[in-house]
């Protein structure tokens, strides 16, 4: 990775950060994170983390290495006011959600925009468990 930049910001807003956590590449995103030192507080032009897209796709090991860095990340709301666990939720990742709450995670999250939880996103999109 020498020579990488890891704040280039693609058209959605987004850096190299949140392309490793929605590819699942914990161990990638530990290097860009502890040893070329990128931010993981930037927002892309819908308000989400690279936390989000890590709850996107339930790669609880890219939300351990956010979290370490950053246990703030886990209450940031999106333009929609989701957190990362409604996005949790509303995909299904239960192992995620579970892992989210044990980090702090408020479970009462009110999404004003859609009127909702976590566990109403959940149960909106037939998530039951």
């Amino acid at each position: 990775m020498v020579g990488a930049n890891c704040e280039h910001i693609d058209q959605q807003g987004r850096t190299p950060i949140f392309y490793a956590c929605l590819g699942g590449q914990a161990h990638t995103l530990s290097v860009m994170v502890t040893e070329l030192n990128c931010k993981i507080m930037h927002t892309d032009k819908l308000g989400r983390t690279a936390l989000h897209c890590a709850a996107f796709g339930g790669y609880i090991a890219c939300i351990e290495v956010l979290i370490m860095k950053a246990d703030c990340l886990i209450h940031k709301e999106d333009l929609d006011q989701f957190t990362p666990i409604h996005i949790a939720c509303e995909r299904g990742k239960y192992d995620c959600v579970k892992y989210l709450l044990k980090c702090g995670a408020a479970v009462n999250a009110f999404a004003r925009i859609d009127d909702c939880t976590p566990l109403s996103c959940a149960q909106a999109n037939g998530h039951q468990q």
